[in-house]
């Protein structure tokens, strides 16, 4: 199965709102919850951050201000809580020596007697988490969380596939034209590889038989022997069945 970072990261970026979310609600005693740990004590003059995400992670889906996340950016959803995944960009990364073949295994065809080789790219990519709201503190406590989120999953994020990660952030200015004035943004940025496995276009056939002839001479280069290789004389995994099957000629 091919990689597709996109939905690696969207999946991903759902899964850590939901645990959070899952995990406070079900708690008994609030303070082991991950939110308690990121944001208690957290406050900016009045403004108590650990109470904002409790009320922001936790609201029902029938909410309309509900957290959510978009494959792409949605200018519809520019004004609520929301997370846009974006690519800025993506390019070659360090390949191997011609295509790779041979680092996936091929793909066999058992009926048809057919396979085809793998080939395999690696790739360096850049992806935008760009949060966005009218309110500057939702923005603030999505970005927090969602990076804290982020670094408690690599382990997760390397076994999808995606290697190397590594996280930055930036305030951006979108066009005013998009979005309506009064929206505040600010991105994650994801940094990271991964490899791009697909086999080869064209079908080639299995060999079913092999016939070698050819002489054996010694070290001085006077002919010996006389030999034939017969296919049938190999066995399951190219294992040699009998070493007596050498002729002699002379």
């Amino acid at each position: 199965m091919m990689i597709l970072p996109e939905f690696v990261l969207f999946n991903l970026i759902k899964a850590a709102f939901s645990s959070l979310k899952t995990e406070y609600t079900t708690a008994t005693d609030k303070t082991t919850t991950l939110l308690y740990y990121m944001f208690h004590g957290n406050t900016f003059e009045k403004f108590d951050y650990y109470e904002q995400a409790v009320d922001l992670f936790t609201r029902a889906k029938s909410h309309p201000r509900c957290v959510e996340t978009r494959l792409f950016f949605d200018a519809s959803r520019a004004e609520m809580p929301t997370v846009h995944l974006s690519l800025p960009g993506e390019n070659s990364g360090e390949d191997g020596i011609g295509m790779d073949e041979g680092y996936e295994a091929p793909v066999y065809d058992d009926t048809n007697q057919t396979f085809r080789p793998v080939y395999t790219r690696l790739f360096n990519a850049s992806y935008n988490l760009i949060i966005t709201s009218d309110n500057t503190f939702e923005v603030l406590v999505i970005y927090h969380a969602l990076r804290a989120m982020l670094i408690s999953m690599m382990d997760y994020i390397s076994m999808n596939g995606l290697i190397n990660v590594r996280l930055g952030g930036q305030d951006l200015q979108i066009n005013s034209e998009l979005v309506p004035v009064g929206i505040f943004f600010r991105a994650i940025t994801v940094e990271l590889k991964y490899e791009v496995s697909v086999p080869k276009l064209d079908l080639s056939n299995y060999y079913n038989d092999m016939s070698l002839n050819g002489l054996i001479v010694d070290e001085l280069g006077v002919l010996s022997k006389a030999w034939i290789l017969d296919s049938s004389l190999w066995g399951d995994a190219g294992i040699w069945k009998d070493q007596k099957t050498w002729k002699d000629s002379l």
